[in-house]
């Protein structure tokens, strides 16, 4: 009985590390791609502005 208690916890402790590595990976996602975003945004406004100022 006691080995399978000791099992389950440890059986749940790695899940939740699983979890939580995942969530992390997730967040990095989320932050890499809105990084990129910006940089895109910011490289268009920047075209833009130079189309503008040859005008």
């Amino acid at each position: 009985m006691e080995k399978n208690q000791d099992f389950q916890c440890k059986y749940r402790y790695k899940q939740q590390l699983i979890r939580q590595r995942e969530k992390a990976k997730q967040r990095q996602r989320i932050y890499r791609r809105n990084l990129y975003r910006t940089y895109q945004s910011e490289q268009q406004q920047q075209e833009e502005n130079d189309l503008m100022t040859v005008n």
